[in-house]
Order: structure tokens, then sequence, then C-alpha cells
């Protein structure tokens, strides 16, 4: 009687192995298949995001090189404004993937400097198209110089910059707000565009993700690297809706801060 229930102990157990390791395998495909989709799809998105401005700069060329004695001055103007801006294009989605590298890495180190953080917001706001939007920066009290890494944040802004293009309406109002504190960068950003739903606060943040992407381009790293920058500097960041409507991004970075006054005799 022993002997039976031991067998019949040993086939449960090795037919549950069996089961198990099935269900394992079964499991590793599955998140395969699903990985494989998302490098499908990205490799899809990336094929677009890098042929879209190639085009536009080989058309670009061609015309200037075949149609050249016959185009006004205004004209080259307009046509090398849009070379610039399709190379501007390419060198963001360049940027995006060598700094997700970098960020998967774990090998980036923060070089900081002082930096008059409302200047370099209004540099990076000169290098994006944004139309009619109503762009305000606004501090709260008097600027401190912050020692920070200015390659980290002008990547931040700039992929911030990059979803305003992408993603709210030529006549939104944009802010990026200053709060002035000791020991810390305090930057808000806020539009009164479309937003983001509640249920994707969180991940929005994840690599490739992104909200409603029907007709829009874009790789979905922008936001992954912006949160992955910001935590790299030991800080925070959080998303919420703005009132009454559009979106709200709060970053909280651990910064060095002094006054004019103070920088001149350091």
């Amino acid at each position: 009687m022993f002997s039976i229930y031991f067998v019949i102990v040993v086939i449960y157990a090795t037919l549950s192995n069996r089961i198990l390791r099935q269900q394992e395998i079964l499991k590793e495909k599955q998140e395969g298949e699903k990985l494989l989709n998302i490098y499908q799809t990205v490799l899809n998105s990336l094929s677009h995001e890098f042929r879209t401005p190639l085009a536009a700069i080989i058309t670009a060329t061609d015309t200037l090189k075949e149609n050249s004695p016959y185009l006004t001055e205004k004209m080259k103007l307009e046509i090398l404004n849009e070379v610039e801006i399709a190379s501007n294009r390419l060198k963001e989605q360049t940027d995006n993937l060598l700094n997700m590298g970098r960020l998967d890495s774990g090998m980036y180190k923060v070089k900081t400097e002082w930096c008059d953080i409302n200047d370099l917001i209004n540099n990076i706001l000169h290098r994006f198209e944004l139309g009619n939007r109503n762009l305000e920066i606004k501090a709260e009290g008097a600027l401190p110089f912050y020692k920070i890494d200015i390659a980290i944040w002008e990547q931040i802004l700039s992929n911030i910059c990059s979803n305003v293009e992408k993603y709210t309406p030529q006549d939104a109002n944009i802010l990026f707000k200053i709060i002035p504190a000791d020991g810390v960068l305090e930057l808000q950003y806020s539009d009164d565009g479309p937003g983001i739903p509640n249920e994707y606060h969180i991940k929005v943040f994840e690599k490739f993700f992104r909200v409603n992407s029907a007709g829009k381009s874009g790789t979905g790293l922008g936001m992954s690297i912006i949160k992955g920058f910001v935590e790299l500097q030991n800080g925070k960041i959080e998303i919420e809706e703005n009132q009454p409507s559009g979106l709200l991004l709060k970053i909280s970075v651990p910064a060095e801060t002094t006054y004019i006054n103070q920088l001149n005799y350091e």
C-alpha cells in the first residue's frame, strides 16, 4: 500500500514539474513574442522617424541644386529652414537613442557647472517650431544660479519641448515655472492641452509607451529619458492634471544655488 502511494506521489510530482515547466516555457514564449512585438513597433517607428526628415533634406537639397537660378533669396531661406528643422529632428532621435543607452548602461557621469536656468529654457525653446503657442517663463521671486549638469538639462527641456510641438494645439498656453529654493532646482511645466489620462500618469514614463499616438510621430522614449535623467541627479518627477485642463509636470532636483553677488566671489 505504501509503495503504491509512493508511486502515485512520484508520478504526481513528475507531472506537476512537467506542467510547471511547460507553463514557464509558454510564459517565456509569450513574453518573447511581446518583446518582439515591442521592438518591431519601435523599429517601424524609428524607420519612419528617420525616413521622414531624411526625405525632406534630400528633396530640399535637390531643389536647391536643380533650381537655384530660379529661386529668390526668400525661397532659398525657406528651403534651408526646412533642412534645419529636419536635421534637428534627426539629431533629437539620435540623441534619444544614445541617451537611453547611456542611462541603461549606468555609465553616465554627472558633471555640474553654474547655470542661469532662465536663459537655458529660452535657448531650448528657440530650437523648436512652436508656432503661435503662448510661451511664458515665470519665476516666483529672484532666481539664483544653479550648479547643474547643463547637458542633462538640455535633454530634459528638449524632450519636453518636443512633446509640446507634437501634442499641444497651436494656440496652447505653455508655462515653465521656476520655484527658487535653497539647495534644490524646482521646475514646473504646464499647458492647457489635452493632457494625459490619470491611468497613464505612471505608465507614460515607461520606455516606448505612447498615449494616443495615432497620427503622431515619436518613439515613446522622451518621457522615459526625462525620468531617467531626473533620477540620475537624485531628483523626483511627477505628473498631475492641470486645472482646468492640460498637463502639469513637476521636477525637483537637488542642486547647489547661489546669487550673482555671491558668484562673483567664488
